[in-house]
């Protein structure tokens, strides 16, 4: 009796423990879940934060600098320093693309040193010795365009005037803002007929000029 009451106590105290046991088993369980399921809420909230910070910071910051800076002069306008003809004789100035010229020292000779407009080369223009001090130069400049506005860029140091038979209308002549060692001179020619250039300098006996039809 004492024998079967023992295994009666024993048989109730094993159902006990494996009931206990399986729920021990089934909390870890729910726990898993629970900590993945909030694991798998916290990556997606850190990866939509990561994005918006990407789009709407550094995109939009780096879009906006590249408006202000497109030009390369930091203001945003697109503005350069002169016109196009005026930055086109500045680069020919630096490029230092010339045609060498001797010019004599008359104007009856003038024909002798003949100049052609370009917008790719400028003219290096060799003077004499004038009898009554410094140097003089003489040269035939070309006009093939009939009613046609000249820019005219000559470098520092010389004067220049124009001569010829027809009409001569100079419409401006001040530095050249794109490079001020240039002066930078309009003139309206109502018909194509070359004219003749009297170079003098004070003490140059070589000098820079270029011309080219203005736009």
């Amino acid at each position: 009796m004492t024998r079967l009451a023992t295994s009666v106590f024993s048989l109730v105290a094993l159902s006990t423990f494996a009931v206990t046991g399986a729920a021990c088993d089934a909390s870890p369980a729910g726990s898993g879940s629970d900590n993945e399921e909030s694991s798998a809420a916290d990556d997606d909230g850190n990866s939509q934060g990561s994005a918006d910070s990407t789009e709407s910071g550094d995109d939009d910051g780096e879009s906006s600098g590249n408006a202000g800076d497109g030009d390369g002069d930091g203001d945003g306008d697109g503005a350069a320093g002169g016109d196009s003809q005026q930055e086109t004789a500045c680069g020919i100035l630096d490029a230092g693309n010339v045609t060498e010229l001797i010019a004599p020292m008359t104007q009856a000779d003038a024909n002798q040193a003949i100049m052609m407009p370009s917008e790719t080369t400028a003219y290096k223009i060799t003077l004499n010795v004038n009898p009554d001090g410094g140097y003089i130069g003489w040269a035939d400049m070309l006009l093939p365009d009939w009613g046609s506005t000249q820019a005219i860029f000559a470098g520092e140091g010389f004067e220049y005037e124009l001569f010829r038979n027809d009409e001569i209308d100079p419409l401006s002549k001040g530095p050249n803002p794109a490079c001020p060692e240039l002066t930078d001179e309009r003139v309206f020619f109502a018909h194509w007929n070359d004219a003749q250039v009297k170079f003098t300098s004070d003490d140059q006996f070589e000098i820079w000029f270029m011309y080219f039809k203005a736009a």
